[in-house]
């Protein structure tokens, strides 16, 4: 006695042939997607650390020029060029008339300009790949440098520099923890644990 269907074994093996066929393009579709992904991951990591490399390295040029723009010391270049009169001790900015010091400082400024302009332009990649973290940083580190530029600007022109008794001590301190210079340390120093550890 026949019970049950007869099978088509032709048609079975065509519908066993189609599923290994669809499941085979779906594991190539989905390996494609896979690889893609990867790749995409792969790529955004490449640049975030090109851009970390570039903003730390764009930070330690502004930092050195930072050292040049508040370096307390006339040298003998200044002191010619100022019209400063020589004498056997050493000549410090700190001493000088307050308008002079803000010609000093504003065109120590102007000789960093594209250190500063290249950090400036560094910023704006920190915040696209590093979020408002990133942005954060480099911009308090930036911050203090345009505040520099504004005492010097203030200075020259015989204006008080708002909130600050005492502008020019700050900008030219070398006691630790005061002054605009351990100010910028400070930020770099911020600014070096938002970007090095990917860099490790």
């Amino acid at each position: 006695m026949n019970i049950g269907f007869p099978i088509d074994w032709a048609a079975t093996g065509s519908m066993v042939s189609g599923v290994a066929a669809f499941a085979s393009a779906g594991a190539i579709a989905f390996g494609a997607w896979f690889g893609a992904k990867q790749w995409r991951e792969q790529k955004l990591l490449e640049n975030k650390i090109d851009v970390a490399q570039r903003v730390i390295r764009s930070a330690y040029r502004l930092e050195d020029s930072l050292d040049y723009i508040l370096s307390p010391v006339l040298n003998q270049e200044d002191v010619a060029q100022y019209g400063i009169e020589s004498s056997d001790s050493i000549p410090f900015v700190a001493d000088q008339d307050p308008m002079l010091v803000g010609t000093i400082i504003i065109d120590r400024l102007s000789h960093c300009q594209d250190d500063i302009i290249d950090f400036r332009r560094e910023r704006i990649d920190a915040k696209l790949f590093f979020g408002m973290a990133g942005w954060t940083a480099a911009q308090e580190f930036y911050a203090v440098t345009i505040q520099i530029r504004g005492i010097g600007f203030s200075l020259k022109r015989g204006i008080d520099w708002p909130g600050d008794d005492d502008p020019i001590g700050r900008l030219f301190s070398s006691k630790d923890g005061d002054g605009y210079l351990s100010e910028s340390r400070r930020k770099l120093a911020a600014l070096e644990n938002a970007f090095l550890p990917l860099l490790d």
